[in-house]
């Protein structure tokens, strides 16, 4: 699975997004150099690519719904998910 992360520097917090099941972990590093998960947030899915706001630590995170168009005619195994028009979402995390 994917895990795109970023770490933020003033709280030592490292964020994992983990667009396929949809969650945010959050990871908290302590002074002796190990590691704790704080908390597994759930998020939507798909929303894998995020960003964090060095000044107010907000975590932002991108994702569109996904849909299938029926207006075209298929056959079983032929129809395929893809994005919904206008579904584009930013989710803000903060404290």
């Amino acid at each position: 699975m994917w895990m795109p992360w970023v770490r933020r520097q003033q709280r030592a917090d490292l964020f994992a997004s983990g667009g396929a099941d949809g969650s945010l972990t959050i990871i908290r590093q302590s002074v002796s150099d190990s590691y704790a998960v704080i908390q597994n947030l759930p998020t939507r899915q798909r929303a894998r690519t995020l960003a964090v706001d060095p000044e107010t630590g907000q975590v932002y995170l991108v994702t569109d719904l996904l849909g299938m168009d029926l207006s075209h005619p298929g056959n079983v195994g032929t129809l395929q998910t893809d994005p919904v028009n206008g579904s584009f979402q930013v989710l803000v995390v903060g404290h």
